[in-house]
């Protein structure tokens, strides 16, 4: 039975809004646990009474609940309608069986009741039979003393016969060499027993048999061919004397080859009789198996649509179990994906996007000025290193449209034409910048195989792209490079940031190289350099290759590279030391940000982002 369950997707599904809070919480969770982070957060949010998600649940298990009452219902009357059809079929189909089984017992005890009828029909059809019971019945002889003592002799003589042939069968049967069963008569004598309607047909042509033979010469030739074709050599011989010396004894024997001939086409009719009956029989026991094949099916059809109708019963109870999580986590998931948090690459697998770490740029930067004090300034704004002019002026080029004032360019309008509700290339009024200031940052963080413990790395990304967000909210034409070193040295964007992984030996030579390459043709009016890092500087670059395990070597590779900064214009360096563990890693982040002459700022992971929005504050203002 196809029954269409439930589906969530339906028009009166309700919605499923994140509160900014939760959408915060599980922005701020991606970017921490990775894309498995949203089935957890969907369970963990579901088990919470109030959340969006708990509503969202439950609401959408009334809904299913509300459909699967209504599926069931209509399980109910569609099992009962399809019960109905199945019985009627099968009444049909029993009905019909029924009658052919009445016809086929009509025909077997036609068969049994008229078969002296049927048989006597056969015979009359042979052209011999038809030749025998056209012709009038012959003059009775008239017996007289001899007739009648040969008559006597004769029956004499069958009877001594009959009985010396029983004789013989019991001398056999004794020895053991008879294995068959009781001898029976000529099956003509059984015929005329059962079948009174025939002893009057054989009766009759024995009566006319004489007188068409007599006068029938086709009955004679016939019958003389038989008796030449079947007989053997001393009957042959015999009839031919009778047929020329003894008028009787040539008609009685013509009589006999007749009676056989009888006999033959009589077990013949009957034998398709007993053919026919068998297969009546056949046929009657065939249509009973398949009355019963129909009752069996019926009832199976009746279990099928029961089992059936449970099994859509016990799936609709599990979807209203599991339907609604699985639900409220593809709605989550669809609504991440249009606002281009997360996406799914060409194997279906989920991925996190620059959209997501751009956002959660903003919640950290967000959580970080929740605990700054309040003169520390990041509203958007012209970066205040040597502030910009700007003037209020008609549009001019279409670029500048990205500037519109629009309160300004709606008092214009309504003053110029009042009674008009559009606005007109004329009212519109931009602020074009005539002189201004630009800031260059570069964040360059550690992710040695030291920066995995005490979670080092996860509040190294969080400061960097905290910073991020804090410059370009400032202005969005700032610049800032990502760069994450080890061993080796790269560039980086958001995307890679997040991905980035514990491994390798500390590089800060190289990665001061790469900073100074980012910031020595930059325009910018002031470029800052924030280097990041737990350790002491173990690796070095040669032949393009990071080499590890000079530490003397790595270390004045890295005082050069500083020294190199301190040669370039209005260029910052702040060297951030994560929980020195050594005096020694302290004295070479000194030696580094003297080399560069820059700042060196010792913290732990809780505060480094703090720090860091902190000494950005202090350096733009």
């Amino acid at each position: 039975m196809a029954t269409d369950l439930p589906d969530c997707d339906a028009a009166a599904e309700p919605p499923v809004a994140l509160s900014d809070v939760e959408r915060a919480e599980l922005v701020q969770r991606l970017f921490e646990e990775g894309p498995a982070a949203l089935e957890r957060f969907v369970r963990e949010k579901q088990a919470e009474a109030g959340s969006s998600i708990a509503r969202a649940v439950e609401r959408l298990r009334a809904l299913l609940e509300d459909q699967s009452r209504r599926v069931r219902e209509r399980l109910e009357e569609e099992g009962s309608r399809r019960l109905a059809e199945e019985r009627a079929r099968a009444e049909r189909g029993s009905a019909r069986l029924s009658d052919e089984e009445r016809q086929a017992t009509e025909r077997k005890r036609a068969l049994r009741d008229e078969l002296g009828d049927i048989l006597a029909r056969g015979l009359l059809a042979e052209p011999l039979v038809r030749m025998v019971s056209a012709a009038p019945p012959g003059p009775a002889a008239p017996e007289g003393r001899w007739a009648r003592i040969g008559k006597a002799l004769r029956a004499l003589l069958a009877a001594i016969a009959a009985a010396l042939r029983r004789f013989w069968r019991w001398l056999r049967h004794g020895a053991g060499q008879d294995k068959g069963g009781p001898a029976t008569g000529r099956a003509r004598g059984g015929l005329l027993v059962e079948l009174p309607s025939l002893e009057g047909t054989l009766s009759g042509l024995d009566a006319r048999f004489e007188g068409a033979f007599l006068t029938s010469p086709d009955l004679r030739k016939g019958l003389e061919a038989r008796i030449e074709r079947e007989a053997g050599p001393w009957r042959r011989l015999r009839f031919r004397l009778a047929r020329r010396l003894s008028r009787r004894s040539y008609l009685r024997q013509a009589r006999e080859a007749f009676r056989r001939q009888l006999d033959r086409l009589l077990a013949a009719r009957r034998k398709d009789a007993e053919k026919e009956r068998d297969e009546l029989d056949r046929r009657i026991e065939e249509l009973r198996r398949q009355r019963a094949g129909l009752e069996r099916g019926l009832r199976a059809k009746e279990r099928e649509l029961g089992s059936e109708r449970d099994r859509l019963l016990q799936d609709m109870g599990r979807r209203a179990q599991s339907e609604p999580e699985r639900k409220v986590l593809e709605k989550v998931e669809e609504d991440l994906g249009r606002s281009g948090l997360i996406a799914r690459d060409a194997a279906g697998n989920m991925q996190i996007t620059a959209r997501l770490i751009d956002r959660f740029a903003e919640i950290a930067l967000a959580g970080e000025l929740r605990n700054l004090p309040s003169k520390y300034g990041f509203a958007p704004g012209r970066t205040p290193v040597h502030q910009g002019t700007f003037e209020r002026d008609r549009l001019r080029t279409v670029d500048e449209v990205s500037r519109l004032d629009i309160v300004e360019s709606l008092m214009t309008a309504r003053l110029s034409h009042p009674r008009s509700r559009h606005l007109t290339e004329d009212d519109v009024r931009v602020n074009r910048e005539l002189t201004g200031s630009t800031l260059h940052v570069v964040l360059v963080f550690d992710k040695s195989s030291s920066m995995a413990e005490n979670r080092r790395i996860q509040a190294a990304k969080k400061a960097v792209l905290a910073l991020y967000k804090a410059v370009k909210r400032r202005d969005r034409r700032n610049i800032v490079d990502l760069v994450g070193f080890d061993t080796e040295v790269r560039p980086m964007d958001l995307v890679q940031v997040w991905e980035s992984r514990p491994a390798g030996f500390t590089n800060t030579g190289e990665a001061l190289r790469v900073a100074r390459t980012l910031v020595e043709k930059s325009s910018a009016d002031l470029k800052i350099i924030y280097l990041i890092t737990d350790g002491f500087p173990e690796a070095y670059t040669e032949n393009g290759r990071g080499v590890a395990g000079d530490n003397p070597r790595s270390l004045a590779f890295a005082l050069g590279e500083a020294a190199g900064l301190s040669r370039l214009r209005n260029v910052r360096l702040v060297h951030i030391l994560l929980e020195p563990r050594e005096k020694i890693f302290v004295e070479a982040a000194q030696q580094i940000a003297g080399a560069a002459h820059g700042k060196l700022i010792t913290t732990d992971p809780a505060r480094l982002a703090a720090d860091m929005l902190v000494d950005y504050s202090a350096a733009i203002t």
